[in-house]
């Protein structure tokens, strides 16, 4: 069977298996190499955004993936050059030839579909030159959320379309954009259609209280629940929540519910997270009304507790800044991050 890759700007050709005469195998444990986002001991990974970074002096780098419970994609990004790729299920070898090398050259491989499609796994790493120097450590932020954080949908072209993963990309999410704009590195656990007290559905359905982000949050997989995240490997210095757009879909949601969901998840955070700022968003996929009750009800979950704060989020401009299922498209994804970004600057510690 033949497979196709979607690639822009860098060269990059499917290979065997085998390794490449001038290549050299690197250690996956090696020191040099920066897991980002929850990777498990295997350098399995399943949320958006999570994978590895590297610098190195080659010109040519490969990679062997394993996908399961796919398709998914991956974005590689070597220095300025972003190719978004498709990877189905099975094991491939990738080879990558860098465009307009410079003397160290910085690589990112990371999932850009969220936790429900795609697990993959990094099997080996080889490249014709040595690795360098780890970047030095940028701080970090976590943004936990549903599918606005996901990036459902932001590559489509109209709000008409539905959504598949072919218009899905973490890279162009208002808040990877604004991790750039702080020079932090992006960690995500996000997953559509969950929400902080129920998920996304039909009235009130006791199965949308099943599986919603906060019983999930734990996983280092997206689907694998025995598998628990070990919080002291990763702190990051910055938290955003993003819940509420699934909960009050469907029918009437109730107030006391969603605000007790909402301050024990926060509750949660601080035995992990003591002293780290957490900014509650809100929006952007809510009338004018819906955008001040909902502000109203967090900032009512956060009375007490140290480090909170609430944002609003800048709404969409109409059908132009919309994208699958009347989602945020990349342009609306864009200026949120480019608002948000500055904004939490000022609330780092």
């Amino acid at each position: 069977m033949k497979f196709v890759f979607k690639f822009f700007l860098v060269l990059s050709v499917l290979i065997p298996e085998v390794v490449l005469a001038q290549s050299k195998s690197i250690t996956l444990s090696n020191q040099n190499i920066h897991w980002v986002g929850r990777v498990s001991d295997n350098y399995t990974f399943g949320w958006g955004g999570s994978g590895l970074q590297f610098n190195t002096d080659a010109t040519e780098f490969e990679v062997k993936i394993e996908c399961k419970i796919g398709p998914a994609y991956i974005n590689v990004i070597t220095n300025d050059d972003v190719q978004f790729i498709r990877i189905e299920n099975g094991t491939y070898g990738r080879k990558f030839t860098i465009k307009n090398p410079k003397k160290v050259n910085n690589i990112s491989i990371i999932k850009s579909t969220e936790g429900h499609t795609g697990q993959l796994r990094i099997v080996s790493l080889a490249m014709n030159g040595q690795l360098k120097a780890k970047t030095p450590l940028a701080k970090k932020v976590l943004f936990i959320g549903d599918s606005i954080t996901c990036g459902y949908g932001n590559l489509s072209s109209s709000h008409k379309e539905h959504f598949k993963i072919d218009t899905e990309d973490v890279y162009y999410t208002y808040g990877y954009v604004a991790a750039r704009k702080m020079g932090w590195e992006f960690n995500s656990v996000a997953w559509s259609g969950r929400g902080m007290l129920r998920n996304y559905g039909k009235g009130d359905d006791p199965k949308r209280y099943e599986n919603t982000l906060p019983k999930v949050f734990d996983r280092t997989l997206p689907h694998n629940p025995k598998l628990k995240w070990e919080y002291k490997k990763s702190t990051p210095d910055l938290i955003c929540i993003n819940l509420g757009t699934n909960d009050k879909a469907g029918g009437d949601l109730s107030k006391e519910k969603y605000i007790a969901a909402y301050k024990d998840f926060l509750k949660r955070l601080r035995t992990y997270y003591p002293d780290k700022p957490i900014v509650n968003l809100v929006g952007p996929l809510y009338s004018t009304k819906q955008y001040e009750y909902m502000a109203e009800w967090i900032t009512e979950a956060c009375q007490g507790m140290k480090e909170t704060h609430v944002l609003k989020l800048p709404k969409g401009k109409g059908k132009a800044e919309l994208g699958a299922d009347w989602h945020p498209n990349k342009a609306h994804h864009i200026r949120m991050g480019e608002f948000l970004g500055p904004e939490l600057l000022k609330l780092a510690n």
